[in-house]
C-alpha cells in the first residue's frame, strides 16, 4: 500500500517501530473518523466531497473519492524512540519541524514527492499525505498542517 510506504518515510528505526509484530491501526482510532467527509470538503473548499465515498482498506487509513489526500493512524509501541528519529531526520534537513502540533510533528515530501505531515500524540502516530499534483510545498503545507491538526484534536 503506498500510503504505508509515505508513513514510514522518517527512517529506518520508524520503519522497526511500527512493524515489529504490533497491529498497525492506532487503537481504537478509525482514520475515517479523524478528518470526516464534510470536515474534508470543508477544508478543501469542495463541497461534493461531503457526500465522497470513503477510500478505507483499513481501519488505520482513509480517503475520500475526490479528495487528493490520506490520513493514516499508527499506534506505536516506542513512541520515544520514534520522537528521537523525528528529531534526528528534522536535524539532517530531511524533514520539517512543525511548531505547536502534537507532541512531536514535521513535514516533508516522501520518495513519491507527496506531501507528508506527521505528528505524534502519545503513543498515537497520525500522518496526513498530500497527493503530488496539488500544488508546491509552500500552496499545500498549510493545507496539510490544518488537516493534520484536525486530525490530531480528535486523538485521545
Amino acid at each position: 500500500m503506498r500510503l504505508l510506504a509515505r508513513a514510514t518515510f522518517l527512517c529506518a528505526t520508524a520503519i522497526v517501530l511500527s512493524s515489529a509484530g504490533k497491529t498497525l491501526g492506532a487503537q481504537g482510532l478509525e482514520a475515517c473518523k479523524l478528518i470526516t467527509a464534510a470536515e474534508a470538503a470543508e477544508a478543501l473548499g469542495k463541497p461534493a466531497i461531503a457526500k465522497a465515498q470513503a477510500i478505507a482498506p483499513e481501519k488505520d487509513t482513509c480517503g475520500y473519492m475526490g479528495a487528493p489526500f490520506d490520513v493514516h493512524t499508527e499506534a506505536l509501541p516506542n513512541p520515544t524512540r520514534w520522537s528521537a528519529a523525528l528529531k534526528d531526520e528534522i536535524k539532517k534537513g530531511k524533514a520539517e519541524a512543525i511548531p505547536g502540533v502534537g507532541d512531536d510533528a514535521a513535514y516533508t515530501k516522501d520518495g513519491n514527492g507527496d506531501n507528508i505531515a506527521t505528528a505524534r500524540k502519545g503513543k498515537h502516530l497520525v500522518t496526513i499525505s498530500i497527493y503530488q499534483n496539488q500544488g508546491s510545498a509552500a500552496q499545500v503545507k498549510p493545507l496539510a498542517i490544518k488537516l493534520l491538526k484536525l486530525a490530531l484534536s480528535k486523538v485521545p
